[in-house]
């Protein structure tokens, strides 16, 4: 599928504009926007956005071709302790990251299932883990039903190795939710749930798909 774009900016303002009028388009790096791989479709303005559920719309990932943009849900898990980052980064009550566990099996599956008819293609699962300074770490799988696929693996410091082969929704919920706490207190956790599209802005524009794909999550997101 294509979108009739050159960057994600410009694919995220016209998402906005369209159908997303409550949202806010913000950019990874608002220090830099015009180099910035990143943005989001967050229900709040404010900079501390990864607490929230919202979209996610990237050009950037080792997994990614070349000119294609991957356009999605993203949660985020935060750090469980204070350190060398900012305070806004230790993960608290409010982080829509302890809604999201609890729904990774059935309810997720349904949730994938519905955005799926909107692209017409099976989606693509991708969690990322990093602790600040170090190696990162990612999978990326193909969602067929309840079933998973591996479609790329960059082992980084190896905390993604059990999620990596899970063949399911059901036994991928139950490695996330031991990854969960003591596991990961100081990595951050980045899971994203959508499709990737081409970027041609010669050609067919399906942006009303991606818009209806995205849809399929809009009530998991918010502040």
């Amino acid at each position: 599928m294509n979108l009739a774009y050159s960057s994600a900016r410009e694919a995220a303002a016209e998402l906005k504009k369209r159908y997303f009028p409550g949202l806010h388009v913000l950019p990874y790096n608002r220090f830099n926007v015009e180099s910035s791989t990143h943005w989001w479709l967050s229900p709040t303005g404010d900079k501390a956005a990864f607490r929230l559920g919202k979209y996610i719309l990237t050009t950037d990932g080792e997994w990614l071709k070349e000119r294609t943009l991957f356009c999605g849900w993203n949660i985020e898990k935060g750090m469980a302790h204070a350190g060398s980052w900012p305070a806004s980064n230790v993960m608290n009550k409010s982080w829509h990251w302890h809604d999201f566990v609890p729904v990774t099996n059935e309810p997720l599956v349904q949730m994938i299932a519905e955005a799926r008819t909107a692209v017409d293609a099976d989606l693509q699962l991708v969690v990322c883990a990093a602790v600040p300074g170090g190696q990162s770490a990612h999978i990326v799988m193909q969602v067929s039903g309840s079933r998973l696929k591996p479609l790329a693996y960059q082992p980084g410091d190896n905390i993604l190795v059990n999620l990596a082969r899970t063949a399911d929704m059901a036994s991928f919920s139950d490695e996330l939710r031991k990854l969960n706490g003591p596991p990961t207190a100081w990595h951050w956790l980045d899971v994203r749930i959508g499709q990737a599209f081409s970027l041609n802005p010669k050609g067919p524009n399906q942006l009303e798909a991606c818009a209806k794909m995205l849809k399929a999550f809009a009530r998991r997101v918010h502040s």
